[in-house]
């Protein structure tokens, strides 16, 4: 489709009808027309999209973009829409060809409003949950748009200290916890929720389940693969923790300490062996300690 007709397609109210990507924002109906769509989600993180669109309107307010909801619906091999609802972070102008001008902006989740205030607080006698809920509730955009699916009550804290911003804490807390979070989508694509879970079992099956594989250069439309590639990373292959008990000291060739493997077996290659020593002086309540080894046994 050329600019011309682009041009004409705007003008004549016919923009988004049956595109593969479709855009709702603040701006109005048929503003911005989406050209290209770049973006990333992984369970118990943010997603993140960042889209280029163009319109006729050369003189469009950046401002009223920012931290406003957008929508944006991409077709499915059946031609339904899935929705992606978010927040915007950022917002561009790219320049002008023609008549039409090129626009850019990133949207998120709502957690995304959490890196924006930072806090010092101290919870006592609460378990992770409350305290992530009184979190979220100080964000308007969070309010409401999240739940908690949990198979096991988690136990209390008897101090928590917030000394980060919102964002850094919560998956902190989340974290030690052995908990994660995903996001659903509202199917009127005005809403998006995040649910936070200790249950990896529980998660909902990918739709489609089964995905079509072509080689590069296919001229087939249908939503497929068409290459696959692989990756090696560094990382640790084993958690070794040491703990000194000052009123009962071990010897130095037989400290007292756990040792686990992190990572399945892929081969042997160089060994390093990184150290962090562990507190002084600790203490951990029995319950949390029975918490924290079922985590870790249902993650490995």
């Amino acid at each position: 489709m050329g600019a011309q007709d682009i041009i004409a397609a705007i003008k004549g109210g016919l923009l988004q009808s049956d595109r593969l990507l479709k855009l709702d924002t603040p701006l109005g109906a048929n503003v911005l027309l989406p050209q290209r769509l770049v973006g990333h989600s992984r369970l118990g993180r943010d997603y993140e999209f960042t889209l280029d669109a163009v319109s006729t309107n050369d003189n469009i307010e950046l401002k009223k973009l920012i931290a406003q909801p957008v929508t944006l619906w991409v077709q499915q091999t059946d031609q339904s829409y899935a929705p992606h609802h978010g927040y915007v972070h950022t917002a561009r102008r790219l320049g002008s060809d023609s008549a039409l001008t090129r626009y850019q902006i990133g949207f998120v989740s709502w957690m995304h409003f959490l890196r924006f205030r930072k806090d010092a607080r101290i919870w006592q006698d609460k378990p992770a949950d409350e305290i992530i809920t009184d979190v979220f509730n100080m964000h308007p955009q969070a309010q409401g748009a999240f739940r908690f699916a949990l198979r096991n009550t988690l136990p209390q804290r008897s101090f928590c200290v917030q000394y980060e911003d919102d964002w850094n804490f919560c998956h902190r807390l989340m974290e030690t916890e052995g908990l994660f979070g995903y996001f659903e989508q509202a199917t009127d694509g005005k809403s998006h929720t995040l649910v936070i879970t200790d249950d990896i079992g529980s998660l909902p099956a990918l739709s489609p389940q089964t995905v079509d594989f072509y080689r590069s250069g296919t001229n087939s439309e249908t939503d497929a693969f068409v290459q696959w590639s692989g990756t090696r990373t560094l990382q640790s292959t084993t958690l070794t923790t040491r703990t000194f008990d000052y009123k009962a000291p071990s010897a130095p060739a037989n400290p007292k300490g756990t040792t686990i493997p992190t990572l399945a077996t892929q081969g042997d290659g160089n060994r390093i062996r990184p150290k962090e020593r562990g507190s002084l002086h600790g203490r951990i309540e029995p319950d949390q300690g029975a918490h924290a080894l079922g985590s870790s046994q249902r993650w490995r």
